[in-house]
């Protein structure tokens, strides 16, 4: 009877185990636990430099974070960077920037141009936007890269001065 209670008190403490390991296993986040899960990325853009950080992620959702600094020696008035990841994405919320993607942007892409309050750069200075993206199977992680596709320079010019001649006629000569 003592050898039934030892070999019973045995098979409920290994059940008791694989049933605590089959918990923290399935309650771990798997998704996020990928080797090449990249959160942050710098990239160098012509005349602007773009840097990205993921701020959080959840289940197929990053939301991430674009600084863009002004590199050159110019003042940037306007600027469009398109941005591609190793597998699909959706933007499912932004703020500071206009997702520009079209029928004929590719799914792994994303081509975001600024708003007309954040348009202007000067050189040094930098500019942000944010947003919320989804991953077909993971939440995506940093670009693979950046490429600026459309940037305006702020052109100061003189104003145009014309001197017109006015005859006069003095009576008195």
């Amino acid at each position: 009877m003592g050898s039934i209670y030892v070999s019973i008190k045995k098979t409920l403490r290994f059940l008791s185990i694989i049933l605590i390991a089959l918990f923290f296993t399935g309650a771990l986040p798997w998704r996020e636990l990928r080797a090449d899960a990249n959160i942050h990325g710098d990239y160098n853009c012509d005349r602007l430099s773009v840097t990205y950080d993921q701020v959080s992620t959840w289940d197929v959702n990053t939301q991430g974070e674009f600084v863009i600094t002004n590199t050159s020696e110019e003042i940037v008035d306007g600027w469009t960077i398109k941005f591609d990841f190793a597998s699909d994405v959706n933007i499912t919320s932004i703020w500071n920037g206009q997702d520009l993607r079209n029928e004929t942007t590719a799914a792994n892409t994303l081509i975001i141009g600024n708003e007309v309050y954040n348009a202007v750069i000067n050189p040094g200075e930098s500019v942000s936007f944010g947003l919320i993206m989804t991953g077909s199977e993971f939440a995506p992680v940093a670009p693979l890269s950046a490429e600026l596709i459309q940037i305006q320079e702020e052109i100061v010019t003189e104003p145009e001065i014309t001197v017109e001649e006015q005859l006069t006629t003095d009576p008195s000569s």
